[in-house]
């Protein structure tokens, strides 16, 4: 047998040792890819839950597409709370947080910089609060009456003109029916972020 024959040999030896090792695999790799699957799955249940745990369910649209074709609807992680949003009118946006568990709940927000007042002049606020939700009167589907809502609002405003709107309160439970199951609204929060004036006005209906 010539050298070069015997270097030949010796590499298939060589190489065909290498064949015959067992292949390993990386345990700790495979614990953590079950570890992330099992708390997927338990985030997943704890999800669906609560979802059949609240008595109202997962939110849905609000807003009427043939009057608002631009909104947009967003369910959030919890399946239950839904987040609408539509350019209302020039310089105000609207967003609409549909949310609540064991109560029905819609919260209003209106963000405009062309609405100007003094955050403290909740006569001035009531008064914009009553316009924009009576603006938007054709173009919501809720299980409530709305229009009554805002009636109710609007007389909660009205009956303190003879004090000069000076008892007007934030957050103020303003009821417009009489059932066994509640139902309020109240004008919730003003506030100036720079140029922008906001407006919240929440409906709640429950416990269901």
């Amino acid at each position: 047998m010539n050298k070069c024959n015997s270097i030949i040999i010796i590499f298939l030896a060589l190489l065909c040792g290498g064949c015959n090792k067992p292949v390993t695999t990386n345990n700790a790799t495979e614990v953590a890819i079950d570890t992330v699957a099992k708390q997927k799955t338990e985030e997943i249940k704890k999800v669906e839950n609560a979802v059949n745990d609240c008595t109202r369910g997962k939110a849905t649209p609000i807003l009427k597409k043939d009057i608002y074709p631009a909104a947009e609807f967003k369910l959030q992680a919890d399946s239950l709370t839904g987040i609408e949003a539509v350019p209302f009118m020039k310089g105000t946006n609207l967003t609409i947080k549909n949310g609540g568990c064991e109560s029905y709940v819609l919260t209003f927000r209106f963000a405009s910089v062309m609405i100007k007042g003094d955050t403290a002049d909740l006569h001035f606020w009531y008064g914009q609060a009553t316009y924009l939700l009576t603006e938007m009167m054709s173009g919501v589907d809720v299980p409530f009456d709305y229009k009554r809502a805002v009636t109710y609002l609007a007389n909660y405003h009205d009956r303190n003109r003879k004090n000069n709107y000076k008892d007007l309160k934030l957050r103020e439970e303003i009821d417009f029916e009489q059932s066994e199951i509640r139902e309020y609204v109240m004008l919730d929060n003003v506030q100036q972020l720079g140029d922008t004036s906001v407006l919240e006005i929440t409906f709640v209906v429950g416990p269901l």
